[in-house]
């Protein structure tokens, strides 16, 4: 992250927001497949 903020930086670019989420099973199987899972 470190590196990020000091390439930002940089460019005289601020980042102002910034969250994470941890992944759900639904997701990567998205990611993997390229199809929604369904009921």
């Amino acid at each position: 992250m470190p590196l990020v903020l000091s390439r930002l930086a940089e460019l005289g670019m601020e980042l102002v927001d910034l969250s994470v989420e941890r992944a759900t099973l639904e997701d990567v199987f998205l990611a993997l497949t390229g199809k929604e899972l369904r009921d």
